[in-house]
């Protein structure tokens, strides 16, 4: 089904999938050509979810070739997030707009382990980002305008090598980890008022930027 798509992108639409399997696994005595065998997506590589008020059916666990995801302003992906991601272990760009989520689970992040580069902007809701250490892969972090964001995560992203926070009002301090990380290159913070917290400009010997 669909066997050489690789850009799909769903704009200011309802949108709902039906028929199609939700998981690659089935019987060994399924026929290739039955639907418990067909592949759905199976070239797929970049997904755009934009002003969709509805997602209802979307196969995620099959995507197994998707690589860069971009979800903005949809509501009907704010009750699939973040488990709709469980398993997308190819995604490599994850970018979320408008999105209503809180924090991440770590449980669905470790399933992601090509994934390097995450841009969250405009999640009104987001809270910290407790759980994203579990992204082994992570080294490109940026976050802007999120006004509730609070904290980062409290365990150390072993990998990160640029985070860019930018006009995030109730951002208070940085983790102690982030003092002393000997991996990161790159820092920017910007529009923060209430970030009172100064420790890490004397103590990362490997920023450049």
């Amino acid at each position: 089904m669909f066997p050489s798509l690789q850009l799909l992108s769903l704009r200011n639409t309802t949108v709902s999938f039906t028929g199609i399997p939700t998981s690659s696994s089935s019987s060994s005595s399924s026929s290739p050509t039955t639907p418990g065998r067909r592949k759905v997506f199976p070239h797929l590589r970049e997904l755009t979810v934009e002003g969709c008020n509805e997602m209802n059916g979307f196969p995620w666990p099959i995507c197994i070739a998707l690589k860069k995801l971009d979800i903005k302003y949809s509501p009907g992906m704010d009750d699939k997030l973040p488990e709709c991601l469980r398993g997308l272990s190819s995604l490599t760009l994850l970018t979320l707009t408008g999105a209503k989520i809180k924090t991440f689970d770590a449980e669905v992040m470790a399933t992601l382990h090509a994934l390097c580069r995450l841009h969250l902007s405009y999640c009104n809701e987001l809270l910290s980002l407790e759980g994203l250490h579990a992204l082994s892969s992570l080294r490109h972090l940026y976050i802007s305008s999120c006004p509730k964001f609070r904290s980062l995560c409290t365990a150390e992203m072993a990998k990160l090598r640029e985070l860019v926070i930018d006009s995030c009002q109730d951002l208070e301090s940085l983790p102690t980890w982030l003092h002393h990380f000997s991996s990161l290159e790159a820092l920017t913070i910007w529009r923060c008022p209430k970030l009172l917290d100064y420790r890490w400009k004397v103590s990362l010997p490997r920023l450049k930027n």
